[in-house]
């Protein structure tokens, strides 16, 4: 049999116990619902910019109507936002285009001649997807 002692530390270790996880589920629970929240305000976000963007597409239509715009107008309006799209794509790759050579340019050009030797050596029988593969393992 226990003494008084004992079943007192073991009592108290156990509502040690249980308060931990008590405390764990409260903040578990109210980190899930932080999570919820932040989804529920991105998606009401993403749905608001929607609707301003069809909003703007409707308005930019009713006034093509208003002008007497017809289906050149369309068309025109139509090349000059593909144009727009294309300027936009060719400056996000050219921006991404630069952000990789920053990063190369991070190493010098021994560090560079060395990963070289490395590849060939590992991968010198393989197709360049190989060796491409061979060089982008990270330790």
């Amino acid at each position: 049999m226990l003494s008084f002692g004992d079943r007192f530390v073991a009592l108290c270790f156990f509502l040690v116990l249980l308060l931990t996880v008590i405390i764990s589920l409260r903040v578990f629970l109210v980190h899930s619902e932080t999570k919820d929240t932040t989804q529920v305000s991105l998606l009401s976000e993403q749905k608001s910019k929607s609707a301003k963007m069809m909003f703007r597409e409707e308005r930019k239509e009713m006034m093509l109507a208003a002008r007497g715009g017809g289906v050149e107008d369309r068309r025109k309006e139509m090349a000059r936002r593909l144009e727009a799209q294309h300027k936009a794509a060719k400056a996000a790759a050219k921006v991404e285009e630069e952000r990789k050579l920053a990063e190369l340019r991070k190493y010098s050009e021994s560090e560079i001649q060395m990963l070289a030797r490395i590849i060939v050596a590992e991968a010198e029988d393989q197709s360049y997807q190989g060796k491409v593969a061979v060089g982008g393992v990270e330790w």
